[in-house]
């Protein structure tokens, strides 16, 4: 039963945004799990990068993905790069009803390049984006059960975009 809903995306899409105002609207629990990964070991996910390397990264993502999902009820937001683990996805597709949010490149390096956490941008030009992006996006497209763009729209949209589509797939 797809009782979780699970936002997935490349980073700087709004995942966490929108996640958290989903929790408060369905008054539901909100899982942001770089957060969760980043408690667990103590560090920012940079620093997990920079010291152990992002296998060690995904391999902690897999499984607080799978301790996320074996509730129900959830609002998760994951990292950019879950899909990459085809585990990932199963697991996702049969527990949550897995929303895409998207954005236009430019868009991504504007809110990104706001943060420096994030070990994947550093360094990178549009036209880096725009390639990962495009590498990843089969992956994402692959694993969801809707798409959202996310460019122009404020969070309240874009929440109340995904609580109308969970509402038409009889998931709310």
């Amino acid at each position: 039963m797809k009782e979780n809903i699970v936002l997935i995306g490349y980073m700087a899409c709004g995942k966490t945004s929108v996640a958290k105002r989903l929790g408060e609207i369905l008054q539901r629990k909100t899982i942001e799990m770089d957060d969760i990964i980043s408690e667990r070991s103590k560090m920012s996910i940079k620093d997990i990068f920079k010291i152990y390397g992002e296998d060690y990264f995904r391999d902690m993502e897999s499984l607080v993905l799978k301790e996320a999902l074996s509730e129900k009820g959830n609002i998760i937001s994951c990292g950019g790069g879950a899909v990459i683990r085809q585990e990932n996805v199963l697991m996702m597709k049969e527990r949550g009803f897995v929303v895409l949010l998207s954005a236009k490149p430019r868009t991504v390096f504007e809110r990104a390049s706001k943060n420096n956490e994030r070990p994947l941008l550093k360094g990178k030009k549009i036209e880096d984006i725009e390639e990962m992006m495009c590498l990843r996006r089969p992956l994402y497209i692959k694993s969801a059960d809707i798409e959202i763009e996310t460019d122009y729209k404020t969070i309240d949209e874009i929440a109340a975009a995904i609580i109308n589509e969970a509402k038409k797939n009889k998931i709310l």
